[in-house]
C-alpha cells in the first residue's frame, strides 16, 4: 500500500468524512452524455456521490476504501 493510500485509508475511518459531494450530484446530472445510464466513479471514497446519482449501473472504486479496491 502506498504512503498516501495509508493516509486515506484511516481518513476514511471516520464517519463524517467524504459525505459533501451528495451536493454536486445534482449539478453532474445536467453535463452526463444523453443515453448514458452508467457512471465509474474513480475515488469513490464512501460511495456518497455514486449513491445521490440515479444511474441503472454504478460502479464504485477507491483503493483506500476495503471493499471498492
Amino acid at each position: 500500500m502506498g504512503k498516501y493510500t495509508a493516509l486515506y485509508t484511516e481518513l476514511h475511518k471516520q464517519k463524517r468524512y467524504g459525505v459533501s459531494s451528495e451536493n454536486m450530484a445534482p449539478k453532474l446530472m445536467p453535463h452526463r452524455p444523453a443515453g448514458c445510464n452508467s457512471v465509474l466513479d474513480y475515488g469513490a471514497g464512501q460511495s456518497t456521490l455514486i449513491n445521490h446519482l440515479p444511474m441503472l449501473s454504478k460502479v464504485a472504486y477507491d483503493p483506500s476504501v476495503e471493499g471498492r479496491n
